[in-house]
């Protein structure tokens, strides 16, 4: 790169400390160490980020905590000033994203259309918030996901066309306070992924897909209430047999007696006429199953068109609050969502926000270690099993070490990206007014 083009200049960030494995941890000095001496080879700027200790990590060893996340910003901010023109860079990023202006109004604001500036916060309905919209490649925006309050109103949130695959480690499309569960295709097309709330109680039911079906299928369990299914699919441009698949999908979960709910795309239009032949084959499988589509607006609009493809699909519409469809100025689909009616669960939502963490500030490992031996531990092997021993021998190490490093609550702090800033924030904001503005106007903002 810097042979080609000679008046650019090169810095590399090394690796941040870990302290959740000690092999590892020497792995990242090592694997430091070289990147140091390549880069002193090259002529390269290098930060060994030497100022980011133990204390920089969370609970887990891993991840950076807010005090990490900030020393880390000003290691990148004095990398940029030694090598590069920041304004330029900067300048090229918000320049892009403006070019993807696009987008919609928003149903639950009050305001008026021109003088809404707040990002959106979701429906206000209470119950368990499902949402989907084709993403078109979710690497492009999870950052954006990540720090919007609109998303995070949901329990559940999925999206096709993810364009992920093995390279990308879950951890690189987190969402915090969410479980992921991925079915990949490639990275240049398709994909199915979805979001759930980490303190709901589920279980993967992907037995129940059929391989040539892109979807995600999990069974729910609510506090106070039945567990229910709930699919996401993605339907490309196939032929009319596939759909002999997806009716396996929906039989397996009807031959359990459950509530079903899917959300996808299934590039099948319920408002175009006349209907082809694929959106007769598929409202004909609604039919037989007693399945409801709830939306009646289209989910993509263009300037010359307009396509209900999107379809959110429940056994049981009674049950389902609210439904409807968000205009956002990323994606040429819009989000749909339904709220199922059930009561938020205050104690797990509250302990989703809280995690329990050991007080180490008064530990004296001498003290530890003398009340260990202490314990009768020879009396292990009076116990009948081997699952008896365990608890006994769990019970004795627990009791020390709750004496030496107590447990107590921590609420979790927000997750941000210190490289989205208040600039990109209004960027956005923009962006998503600009098309709620179009959607209605039907013009080119």
């Amino acid at each position: 790169m810097s042979e080609a083009t000679h008046d650019v200049n090169i810095a590399v960030s090394g690796l941040t400390t870990r302290s959740d494995s000690s092999d590892l941890a020497n792995r990242v000095r090592e694997t430091n160490r070289i990147l140091r001496s390549f880069c002193n080879q090259k002529d390269w700027q290098f930060s060994a980020n030497n100022n980011i200790n133990r204390s920089h990590l969370n609970a887990s060893g891993l991840y950076l905590n807010p005090s990490g996340t900030t020393a880390l910003q000003r290691n990148f901010k004095s990398l940029l000033n030694n090598s590069f023109d920041e304004s330029v860079s900067i300048g090229n990023s918000l320049s892009q994203l403006s070019n993807s202006f696009s987008c919609n109004p928003d149903p639950f604001s009050t305001a008026p259309l021109d003088t809404g500036t707040t990002i959106l916060n979701g429906p206000k309905c209470r119950g368990f918030k499902m949402a989907f919209l084709n993403i078109v490649s979710i690497p492009n925006y999870i950052d954006e996901i990540r720090i919007s309050h609109l998303f995070k109103s949901f329990d559940l949130l999925s999206f096709s066309e993810t364009r992920l695959d093995s390279t990308f480690s879950d951890g690189e499309v987190r969402i915090p306070g969410y479980d992921i569960i991925r079915k990949d295709r490639n990275r240049n097309v398709g994909g199915v992924c979805l979001y759930l709330r980490s303190s709901i109680n589920y279980c993967i039911r992907n037995d129940l897909v059929p391989d040539s079906v892109e979807a995600v299928c999990v069974e729910i369990t609510k506090p106070h209430s039945r567990p229910f299914f709930v699919s996401i699919i993605y339907r490309p441009e196939s032929p009319i047999d596939y759909f002999n698949d997806l009716e396996q999908l929906i039989k397996a979960v009807d031959d359990v007696n459950k509530e079903h709910v899917m959300l996808g795309d299934l590039n099948c239009c319920l408002v175009k006429r006349p209907i082809e032949n694929k959106t007769k084959r598929l409202k004909k499988i609604y039919e037989t199953y007693q399945l409801s589509q709830l939306l009646n607006e289209p989910t993509r609009i263009t300037m010359h068109s307009k396509s209900l493809i999107d379809h959110f699909v429940t056994s049981c519409p009674k049950k389902i609050n609210s439904s409807g469809v968000i205009h956002l100025g990323f994606s040429d689909h819009s989000l749909i969502y339904g709220i199922r009616k059930i009561n938020p669960y205050k104690s797990s939502r509250e302990k989703a926000n809280t995690i329990e963490i050991r007080n180490m500030k008064k530990f004296n490992q001498e003290l530890f270690a003398r009340d260990l031996l202490a314990q009768p531990w020879e009396q292990i092997v009076l116990c009948p099993d081997a699952n008896k021993m365990w608890d006994f021998w769990r019970d004795l190490f627990l009791n020390v070490l709750d004496k030496h490093a107590p447990v107590q609550l921590k609420k979790k702090k927000a997750f941000s990206d210190p490289w989205v800033t208040q600039e990109l924030r209004e960027l956005i904001i923009h962006r998503d007014k600009a098309k709620r503005k179009a959607v209605v106007s039907k013009t080119v903002v």
